[in-house]
């Protein structure tokens, strides 16, 4: 796994976290490579096209933990390029919402 979402990371992302942590390409990758088995489903998915190669991407995102004792919701935002052929994430934000 972490060659798969190393190759869709730009080597400049950056992510502005729910948590309000700011992370680089090499924090996220070792973030998603401690593993989780929390559940997430993502709700209004949406693309828009801003130019032929830049897309953004938004949705909404429901976190329940294992323990099962809370549920974090939060919007989804990510910008993808296209370069070279191959799509990859150049920003991605998380904006929590009121916890359900």
């Amino acid at each position: 796994m972490p060659e798969e979402i190393s190759s869709l990371l730009s080597e400049n992302f950056i992510e502005f976290g729910s948590s309000g942590k700011i992370y680089n390409k090499k924090q996220t990758i070792e973030a998603l490579n401690q593993g989780s088995e929390d559940q997430i489903i993502i709700n209004d998915f949406k693309t828009t096209l801003l130019t032929g190669e830049v897309v953004l991407v938004t949705y909404t995102a429901v976190r329940t933990y294992i323990a099962g004792d809370r549920n974090i919701k939060s919007l989804r935002s990510s910008i993808w390029k296209k370069l070279d052929g191959c799509w990859e994430i150049y920003f991605h934000q998380g904006t929590p919402l009121e916890n359900i």
